[in-house]
């Protein structure tokens, strides 16, 4: 579970996968140019106000952090690239992710599953209502 703090106040994030739109230099250098949701929406990024450097492999992927701006909201914006392993036919990949906060409800603690409270009763409560 990983935590975020943002205007003082901490919440709780998850990765998520994203499309990217992107244009590549005769350079070779990435500019991402429109971010894609899961359900549809499109975000045309205005401004890549920091573009890091590729960090040291973890998990068999390095990771580049893009901190962009659509209007008035800036996030960073992750391009997470994974070697290809010839020896079992995988192909390098390249994937793009950002944090997304977790939805909860403030204040609210986990739920407990409840059991029955009589178990010689447990599950007859259909067939005791039929009668």
């Amino acid at each position: 579970m990983d935590y975020k703090v943002k205007e003082g106040r901490r919440t709780r994030v998850h990765k998520m996968y994203v499309g990217v739109v992107v244009h590549v230099t005769d350079e070779g250098r990435v500019d991402p140019l429109v971010v894609c949701w899961p359900d549809g929406r499109t975000f045309r990024i205005d401004e890549v106000l920091y573009r890091g450097q590729p960090g040291q492999m973890q998990k068999g992927a390095k990771t580049t952090r893009y901190h962009v701006r659509f209007g008035r909201h800036e996030t960073d914006l992750f391009q997470e690239r994974r070697e290809g392993s010839p020896a079992i036919g995988a192909p390098e990949t390249d994937r793009w992710w950002v944090y997304a906060e977790d939805v909860t409800i403030e204040g609210a603690e986990p739920k407990m599953a409840k059991g029955p409270k009589n178990r010689k009763t447990a599950g007859q409560g259909r067939l005791n209502s039929r009668r």
